[in-house]
């Protein structure tokens, strides 16, 4: 006997699933925060250090590389950035497209690709 879920039943298994899914962004989001707060003396003015030190601590405790040597950072969005670096989503997307116009970054939709791993420790907003 085939058993079939029923609508309300797969409902319940979707919020069950993004429940847990908010509590794991919920636990790194406030890992990357405690360490980059640990690491660096926020400057009040210029958010680009603390949203570089959060890619770069993203992409090596989620990050996958690709064939191509790239770092994927799957399930990230704008607003998971800004919140990451207590600022707000235009700040966050102002400074993550900057990384994408000197090509070190690559946006995608709820994705982060870091085209250059390197660049990121080379203080590419100076």
């Amino acid at each position: 006997m085939v058993y079939c879920k029923t609508k309300r039943e797969a409902v319940w298994d979707l919020l069950d699933d993004r429940k847990a899914r908010a509590e794991i962004m919920d636990l790194i989001c406030r890992s990357i925060f405690f360490m980059t707060r640990l690491t660096r003396t926020p400057i009040a003015s210029d958010v680009a250090p603390i949203i570089i030190d959060i890619l770069d601590a993203l992409s090596q405790s989620i990050g996958v590389r690709d064939m191509e040597d790239r770092i994927v950072i799957p399930g990230i969005t704008h607003d998971d950035i800004a919140a990451m670096a207590k600022t707000t989503r235009p700040t966050a997307s102002r400074t993550l497209q900057a990384l994408e116009r000197r090509g070190i970054l690559d946006l995608g939709r709820r994705q982060i690709v870091v085209l250059k791993p390197e660049d990121l420790k080379r203080k590419p907003w100076a």
